[in-house]
């Protein structure tokens, strides 16, 4: 089983050498029974709310609490299984 910390890992590791503008940051975590969705971005916008760092529609990481296997897949798609996870870390 791992924990937030190590999804969020998972997730930054798996998108950071292709990260281009910013500094690469975690958003928000959140949880269910099997999984945790990391949303991610910009530490310029996210932390400092500066709009030239915002980017729209990064889709989220789905990990594997089990396995650590990781999926990604847009929010819109994602919305109620989202609003159905328990909040574990947001920034905002």
């Amino acid at each position: 089983m791992i924990t937030a910390l190590d999804a969020a890992g998972i997730v930054l590791g798996e998108i950071a050498a292709h990260w281009g503008r910013g500094t690469l940051t975690v958003a928000a975590v959140y949880e269910d029974a099997t999984h945790y969705a990391v949303a991610y971005g910009n530490a310029e916008y996210i932390h400092g709310d500066d709009p030239r760092f915002m980017i729209l529609d990064l889709p989220l990481g789905f990990v594997d609490k089990a396995t650590a296997e990781l999926a990604f897949g847009p929010y819109l798609r994602n919305e109620q299984r989202v609003d159905a996870m328990r909040a574990i870390h947001a920034t905002h």
